[in-house]
């Protein structure tokens, strides 16, 4: 039997509902974190079981995390399935300012880590760049680095202010998209268009645009489509290598030179957007 993982920082109230605080399960006695957000359409219980697989990943990768990845949940799943999609934009928006502030409370009531890294996919990620839009970094007491990383991201191209806003906050936001991404290419702009955010527009993780942005890095995961970065060792890995490069003291090993040699244990799927 597949073992739930123990420990996890939760914006939701009940099956549905969006908590009026965040929630969290673990000590911040870490000089490094990590945050792993999902996407929408997957129940919290769907969504802690997938990403606890992912954050295993990482950590074969970078050993001295192993206790310190810890899974955000939040209320993106609807009865309404993936045609809910345009009012989950609302519930992403609305989740952010409680993540903001649980992060925020952290360096409040104590120090709070020296790095702290957050890895998002698709819905997720419009979320945690509207958390970081407004989170106030001079609150942020000893905080040295805010690393991002953005995976399918499901956020339009031209929200070019958000995104503004939220690289003035992070040391560094790294874009892992994919021009084969069928979820992104076709379901997105019609979910986005009927949320009337705009007349059919691109996402970011198609092929990280807008291009000119103040990206670390954008890496072309070629032939990925949505639910691939959960059912590969590749994302993790391209992320543990960039997380080797922002700080240099953190040891990874076995990072594969290309996907032939990748572990052999195979991620979850997820269905965070329908596919066309």
């Amino acid at each position: 039997m597949k073992a739930r993982p123990v420990a996890d920082l939760t914006l939701r109230d009940g099956y549905f509902g969006l908590a009026d605080q965040a929630r969290w399960s673990f000590g911040l006695d870490h000089p490094h974190l990590m945050l792993l957000i999902h996407g929408f359409h997957t129940t919290e219980r769907a969504a802690r079981l997938d990403l606890h697989n992912f954050r295993t990943a990482i950590a074969d990768f970078a050993p001295a995390l192993a206790k310190s990845i810890f899974i955000v949940t939040w209320p993106g799943n609807s009865l309404g399935g993936p045609a809910a999609y345009p009012w989950m934009i609302g519930n992403a928006r609305s989740a952010a300012p409680v993540l903001r502030r649980g992060i925020e409370s952290w360096y409040e009531q104590q120090d709070g880590p020296k790095v702290l890294t957050l890895v998002a996919h698709s819905l997720g990620c419009r979320l945690t760049l509207e958390a970081l839009a407004s989170l106030d970094r001079s609150k942020l007491r000893k905080l040295e680095r805010l690393d991002v990383f953005l995976m399918a991201a499901a956020v339009p191209v031209g929200l070019q202010k958000l995104i503004n806003d939220a690289q003035k906050v992070a040391t560094s936001i790294t874009v892992l998209c994919s021009a084969a991404d069928e979820v992104l290419r076709i379901a997105f702009p019609l979910g986005e268009t009927f949320a009337g955010e705009g007349w059919m527009p691109r996402a970011v993780g198609r092929f990280g645009e807008p291009w000119g942005m103040s990206w670390f890095a954008v890496r072309n995961m070629r032939g990925f489509n949505h639910g691939d970065y959960w059912r590969d060792h590749l994302a993790p890995a391209v992320i543990s290598g960039f997380m080797h490069h922002l700080s240099p003291n953190l040891v990874i090993r076995g990072l594969p030179r290309d996907r032939g040699s990748l572990p052999h244990h195979r991620l979850p799927s997820t269905t965070a957007l329908p596919k066309a």
